[in-house]
């Protein structure tokens, strides 16, 4: 329901349903229901074939709405050209990779840039991204990872207590992400070596064949495929979560903050390497764990270990960050008002 008195606004979100349905979840359907707290009417387009009669059909559908927001869509450049020669509504793209690099140029983003410079708007989730979207577009607008927050504190809230017996060392991705656990195979070794006590909890591998080959650390599998509930759940019977890199420190900046801000809205200090977004959310020893040699590696993970009591104070910490700047309500409202903003901006075409 439209707020007394304020006009209603219209929102057309977007997405790809195949390379951009992450995308479509944590940044489109994730934010409906506050964006129409706030008034806004919004409506979702799944949009997959780049042909011409489909173009159309949203540059036309565009008439109806005041903002297009574009999550993932290759094929953009000619898509917003199409929306500028029928409508007035300002187009919003969503920069939350580094589309730039060559590793993205094979899956169709060879036009990148003029996509940045030519849509009204670009919003990012992290300064990796939006200093290079700032070279193209002057209207760029950072909307960070976020967690929610609500839902851990629910299922935190009936979770039975548990005895830190094993103490759970977690990690949690996917298929895509697994090889960050090689990064850090003989400090996970070294820690099982120092501390027989210690089980590795790893969520999201469909095929332990691509785990590393350890020999002392215990490896505990979860589920290969997981929804956030279950993640949740995952994250709070954990006593630490583990967050290295992938490929490299470019890339790892590239991630943003989402990992860790799951683990700290679940109450366990994440370990991070020490770059990127990750080294500025947190405070080593403090809200979290930093590290980048193998030594520093062992050495945190070895202090976590043996400090219950460290555990859950960080624990505590990390989540207060994380409740106060980084819940998914906290962000709806950054959202909101970079929607507000990119609205108040003159249109430079009939």
């Amino acid at each position: 329901m439209t707020p007394t008195g304020q006009k209603s606004r219209r929102l057309l979100v977007v997405y790809d349903p195949v390379g951009g349905l992450y995308t479509y979840r944590v940044r489109g359907t994730a934010f409906r229901e506050s964006l129409a707290r706030h008034g806004w009417q919004v409506e979702y387009f799944s949009y997959r074939n780049p042909l011409s009669p489909l173009r159309r059909k949203v540059a036309l559908l565009s008439r109806r709405f005041d903002l297009v927001y574009l999550l993932k869509i290759p094929t953009s450049h000619e898509l917003i050209r199409d929306i500028h020669r029928v409508s007035a509504a300002r187009v919003i793209f969503d920069l939350t990779d580094a589309l730039w690099l060559p590793a993205f140029q094979a899956w169709g983003w060879q036009r990148i840039d003029d996509i940045l410079a030519e849509s009204e708007a670009v919003f990012c989730c992290n300064r990796y991204d939006e200093a290079y979207a700032r070279r193209q577009n002057s209207h760029v607008y950072c909307l960070p990872s976020y967690s929610n927050v609500t839902r851990f504190s629910e299922i935190l809230a009936s979770a039975p207590a548990r005895d830190s017996n094993p103490v759970v060392i977690g990690w949690v991705g996917s298929d895509s992400t697994l090889r960050s656990l090689h990064h850090i195979a003989p400090v996970l070794e070294r820690v099982a070596e120092l501390n027989p006590n210690v089980v590795l909890r790893v969520v999201g591998c469909p095929d332990a064949q691509k785990l590393p080959a350890l020999r002392r650390m215990k490896i505990s599998l979860g589920p290969a495929h997981y929804d956030e509930d279950a993640m949740i759940r995952e994250i709070i019977g954990m006593d630490m979560g583990l967050f290295p890199l992938v490929t490299d420190e470019e890339e790892y900046q590239i991630r943003g903050t989402n990992k860790a801000l799951n683990y700290m809205a679940g109450r366990i200090p994440a370990i991070c390497h020490n770059a990127g977004e990750c080294a500025t959310l947190i405070a080593d020893g403090v809200s979290g764990m930093l590290a980048r040699t193998p030594e520093e590696w062992v050495d945190k993970i070895n202090l976590l270990v043996r400090n219950p009591d460290l555990r859950r104070e960080i624990g505590f910490r990390g989540y207060e960050i994380v409740r106060q700047r980084f819940s998914r309500e906290v962000v709806a409202d950054v959202l909101e008002a970079a929607l507000q903003a990119v609205l108040a901006q003159p249109v430079p075409r009939s």
